[in-house]
């Protein structure tokens, strides 16, 4: 069974109080662990988490304070995984999610080491260091990362054995531009579906996040419209939306126990964000068993197919009619 014990919640990284979430007491727990916040770290030391600038060719070194509590050695593994998104907007820091190479061609984790595998001795106390080595040329934005340690416990009377880890976020910052030159979220592919979780039906819609900066506290409104009937609509608004710089994530519009009706359908998706708040449309064909997106062009089409393929038809009837008229009079001219 596997426990998150701490998870860092890096929602508020623009200044504004920070907390940390427990999914255990630590009185079960395996081993602790605490960052040695460092004395440049961004937003001081009442962050739980490491926040640091990094310039470029720069080298630098944190640690992180393991303890045992318990009378039997443990033993800690240790990874560096990249933060993503999981559906729906909610950050993951543990690495359920694999990274999108697209998105994220240069992961912040490749420029961090970490001892794989740590031995605590019964009741003892070590600092394990973490080696942050910048790359060559200065990076734009922020590296969202964390440090996750896991242990096991064994229970011998129950043979059941559980799995602790731990999340440190670990958020390396390069340089930095204003809020406008960022680029917007984006559109990039739709879809229908059972959600993952709940398997619940759903038009599920990809948005990526382009940016080298989260997207925190974020509300999304999405909504379809039927181009032909107007009141068959789906509408659902999301609030407190967490997005991970350079990441995408499935943001799920339930159907509520309504019937899909196939057809064109015009999707719009509002970003609010505070100072920033935009739109982004898309046409969208809806059938029986998939959805996907079309351009303006496929959508006029689509519109007036009717009267297109009527019309293609008059042409024709026409044309043959012509042909039937000429050579009628060609034949009479030719016995005459």
């Amino acid at each position: 069974m596997l426990l998150i014990l701490v998870v860092i919640n890096i929602g508020l990284i623009g200044g504004t109080k920070q907390s940390v979430q427990a999914a255990a007491s630590f009185e079960k727990a395996t081993f602790m662990v605490a960052p040695v916040l460092p004395a440049d770290n961004i937003g001081g030391k009442q962050r739980g988490y490491f926040n640091l600038k990094l310039a470029a060719k720069q080298q630098k070194t944190v640690q992180v304070r393991l303890m045992n509590p318990t009378p039997h050695p443990v033993v800690v593994h240790s990874r560096i995984v990249d933060a993503t998104t999981t559906d729906n907007g909610t950050l993951d820091y543990i690495g359920t999610h694999q990274i999108d190479q697209k998105l994220l061609s240069t992961p912040g984790s490749q420029w961090v080491t970490v001892n794989k595998k740590v031995t605590l001795a019964p009741h003892e106390e070590r600092l394990l260091p973490v080696t942050i080595k910048a790359p060559t040329r200065q990076f734009e934005g922020q590296k969202a990362l964390a440090i996750n340690l896991t242990a096991n416990q064994i229970n011998a009377k129950r043979a059941v054995k559980n799995q602790y880890t731990y999340a440190l976020g670990l958020v390396l910052n390069g340089h930095q531009t204003s809020q406008k030159q960022r680029e917007s979220l984006k559109l990039a592919q739709i879809k229908t579906r059972l959600t993952p979780t709940k398997r619940q039906p759903a038009i599920s819609v990809k948005i990526n996040n382009p940016s080298p900066y989260y997207h925190l506290n974020t509300t999304l409104t999405m909504s379809l419209t039927n181009q032909r009937w107007s009141l068959i609509q789906y509408h659902k608004p999301r609030t407190k939306v967490k997005i991970a710089p350079n990441s995408g994530f499935y943001n799920d519009l339930l159907l509520g126990g309504k019937r899909l009706v196939p057809g064109v359908y015009r999707l719009k998706v509002t970003v609010n964000e505070g100072s920033r708040k935009y739109q982004m449309k898309h046409y969208v064909q809806i059938s029986n068993q998939q959805a996907r997106f079309i351009n303006r062009h496929n959508y006029v089409y689509l519109k007036y197919r009717n009267l297109i393929i009527i019309g293609i038809l008059l042409v024709i009837l026409g044309i043959a009619s012509l042909i039937y008229w000429w050579k009628g009079n060609k034949n009479a001219k030719t016995h005459s």
